[in-house]
């Protein structure tokens, strides 16, 4: 660690480290993906604009300069949430002909981009999950992992740690959603007697979709044995999503969430996660730090404007690489735990 670097500890993060780890949760973003190999934003940006004929590619430039913004390819400018939020726009506003075929080009790309990383390194995802398995070993709480990123990296260590996973699918193959099946609870029947099995569960809710989803006829599925990007099921990557997310399962997963926060997660913590959604940090996690239901401690490289807003509130912490906020202090020296590779190793120990 740097001189200019102080250390956070585990009870700094979860104030309630030394009562056991109950109602603790984690907001991933696409930096806890990039250690498991996969692209942040602006390379997401590259290989998706990569992937547009020019024809998609023409028609995205016009509709970019109506916003006095240049497409720049090779340097993923603007990026694929701006790009996103504009595409949208304009087609909520009309009278663009192919827009929707844009939008929909584009989501293909994202999946094809993810599924062409094939050399997934999971080796801190299953850190990360076991150390867990052994924190709140015989207990049976729930650890929420709220994700806005599409790719399996968590369902997957999960698994190889051991640990049951729910995400609100059920099924074998093909696997259809329904928002009751998170909360579920393994258990046994004894002596007439259902007894929840001893073991904390991982409650995946994957506010954004995944590459796994697929809709058919109104009803939404999961299929593990072959991703295709045919009727994906995805909210693209963009700031302002107030539309899609009346949308199901959107909305289920929204009002599962803010029902969630503040009752059964109370502790949570962020890491590679940005804070640019503003219906995520309008419609779930402002209202509870301003009733202080929440108490939300930040962790990324860089401050930008959404954290500066956010940090108002006495409930909300962060640390970056640069400065760090923990209660009403605020100091200028920074951490690495935005770093999930060690944020992983703080756990661990």
């Amino acid at each position: 660690m740097d001189e200019s670097q102080i250390e956070i500890s585990l009870k700094n993060l979860f104030p309630n480290a030394e009562m056991g780890l109950r109602n603790i949760g984690f907001l991933f973003g696409a930096g806890t993906s990039y250690a498991a190999g996969y692209p942040l934003t602006w390379e997401l940006t590259k290989k998706v604009l990569q992937s547009l004929g020019q024809d998609q590619l023409d028609l995205l430039k016009s509709i970019l300069s109506k916003e006095d913004l240049e497409l720049e390819s090779e340097t993923g400018s603007p990026d694929i949430e701006v790009i996103s939020d504009i595409l949208n726009k304009h087609k909520n506003i009309g009278g663009i002909e192919k827009i929707e075929t844009l939008i929909s080009d584009v989501k293909s790309n994202i999946i094809n981009c993810l599924n062409s990383v094939t050399e997934v390194n999971y080796e801190y995802h299953l850190q990360f999950f076991q150390a867990i398995k052994r924190k709140l070993a015989n207990s049976k709480t729930s650890v929420w992992i709220f994700t806005t990123n599409y790719d399996l990296v968590l369902e997957t260590a999960a698994a190889m740690a051991g640990l049951p996973v729910v995400n609100g699918f059920e099924g074998v193959n093909l696997r259809y959603f329904d928002i009751r099946n998170l909360r579920l609870q393994r258990g046994l029947i004894a002596n007439s007697k259902f007894e929840p099995i001893p073991e904390p569960t991982i409650r995946i809710v994957k506010l954004h979709g995944s590459i796994s989803w697929m809709k058919d006829q109104g009803t939404i599925f999961e299929r593990f044995t072959k991703i295709d990007n045919s009727n994906p099921c995805l909210i693209l990557p963009q700031r302002t999503k107030v539309v899609d997310t009346l949308e199901s399962p959107y909305d289920s997963l929204f009002r599962y969430t803010s029902e969630i926060l503040g009752t059964n997660c109370e502790y949570i913590v962020s890491c590679g996660f940005s804070y640019r959604d503003q219906h995520i940090n309008e419609h779930l996690l402002i209202p509870k730090l301003r009733s202080g239901k929440i108490n939300l401690f930040a962790l990324s490289k860089e401050m930008n404007d959404d954290i500066q807003r956010l940090s108002q509130f006495g409930a909300f912490k962060f640390g970056s690489e640069d400065s760090i906020k923990t209660g009403t202090f605020t100091l200028d020296e920074g951490t690495d735990l935005w770093d999930f590779k060690k944020l992983v190793n703080l756990i661990s120990k």
